[in-house]
C-alpha cells in the first residue's frame, strides 16, 4: 500500500476554493500522479483541497471521497504505515 499526500494548488483562503494558480498547479499535479496506480482518492471537506483533489479524479476517471482529516490521529496514522513498511519490508 502507498499513501500519496498532496497539498491543496494556489488557495483563495476567503472564499475557500483554488485561484487560477492553483487550478493549473492542480492539473499539473493530477497529469504526474497518472501513473502512480491509484486506487482511491480522498480530499479534506476544505473547498481549495477538494478542487485539487477534482483534478487528479477528473484524470483517473475517479470520484473524491470527502473525510473530515480534523478527527484523524496522525501519530496513530503515522505508527500504522511504520507497521505495515515493516511487514513489507520481510
Amino acid at each position: 500500500m502507498k499513501i500519496i499526500l498532496v497539498r491543496h494548488g494556489h488557495p483563495d483562503y476567503i472564499n475557500d476554493c483554488l485561484t487560477p494558480l492553483g487550478h493549473e498547479q492542480a492539473a499539473k499535479a493530477a497529469l504526474r500522479l497518472k501513473d502512480e496506480g491509484i486506487e482511491k482518492i480522498y480530499s479534506s471537506p476544505f473547498g481549495r483541497a477538494y478542487e485539487t483533489a477534482l483534478h487528479t479524479a477528473e484524470v483517473l476517471s475517479q470520484n473524491v471521497t470527502k473525510l473530515d482529516f480534523s478527527k484523524v490521529n496522525f501519530d496513530e496514522l503515522n505508527q500504522f504505515i511504520n507497521n505495515v513498511n515493516k511487514q513489507l519490508e520481510k
